[in-house]
């Protein structure tokens, strides 16, 4: 991979197709970089007016693309924090949700129309002030908070499906506990 600062790898299922997103470096914004043979070769796949800065995470399925970025000043140049989504593998980006601290996304692996992110805070911070998680069932087009019933961590930072029970979630938050919730009723 032609780039340092390589922050997170995922797979599109259980295709040769690979992403890597980096983070922004000496002024450099961050990227995200595409493979189609198993990590053999490597392409830059995100343009410059995608403005990535803190990649975060990043979660494939069936050529839809989603990851996170924390926002960030590159050189003079202020880059927004939020959840990205491609629907064409990479060629066109979509800012879907602004959050300055957004950190972990996965998809359902049954419904790739469902996807979650989290929203967490500045790792600084004495009290976590962050926002939970948050969930889409349109592909990225509306999200809504999850935060309350099972799910009120602030905050997480891995995400992951059930995958033998789909409407569970599995938080992972970084040293504070684990946590599991069922999160159906937010898609009825």
């Amino acid at each position: 991979l032609p780039a340092e600062r390589v922050r997170c790898l995922a797979r599109d299922g259980s295709s040769p197709v690979f992403y890597a997103g980096v983070s922004c470096k000496d002024g450099e914004p961050g990227a995200v970089y595409r493979s189609d043979d198993g990590c053999l070769s490597w392409r830059r796949i995100s343009a410059p007016e995608t403005r990535l800065a803190e990649v975060r995470q990043i979660a494939a399925k069936e050529g839809r693309v989603y990851l996170t970025a924390r926002s960030a000043m590159v050189g003079k140049a202020f880059y927004p924090g939020g959840v990205f989504v491609s629907r064409d593998g990479g060629a066109v980006w979509r800012h879907a949700y602004t959050n300055r601290f957004c950190e972990a996304v996965a998809i359902d692996p049954a419904r790739p129309d469902r996807v979650y992110a989290s929203l967490h805070d500045h790792p600084y911070h004495d009290r976590s002030t962050g926002g939970g998680v948050i969930a889409s069932g349109d592909g990225g087009s509306t999200w809504q908070s999850l935060n309350s019933g099972t799910l009120t961590c602030k905050a997480v930072q891995w995400i992951s499906v059930n995958p033998l029970k789909t409407n569970e979630l599995w938080l992972g938050t970084g040293g504070n506990s684990a946590f599991t919730g069922d999160v159906g009723w937010c898609f009825r």
